[in-house]
């Protein structure tokens, strides 16, 4: 089940996070969507209650996890066509 999270800041718009795969898909401002796998619970409950979120990004999740940039299933099954 995923987890949605708003924000209003400069850094994100947005964090969804699925507890089963642990994936943490970030949508950063300026429409810019990835996807880091293998996050562990605890490194996404300590972003999402920061106080910076690109400060805690930066120091533990930027370069960390596998990511990459975040294609939603209908985009995926266009550029399979």
């Amino acid at each position: 089940m995923d987890i949605v999270q708003d924000f209003e800041s400069s850094f994100l718009r947005k964090l969804v996070y699925n507890e089963e795969t642990q994936e943490l898909i970030i949508h950063f401002t300026g429409n810019k969507e990835y996807i880091h796998e293998n996050v562990p619970a605890d490194v996404w409950l300590g972003f999402k209650e920061a106080e910076s979120k690109g400060k805690y990004y930066t120091a533990n999740i930027k370069g960390k996890y596998i990511a990459e940039k975040y294609l939603p299933k209908s985009e995926e099954e266009k550029k399979e066509d």
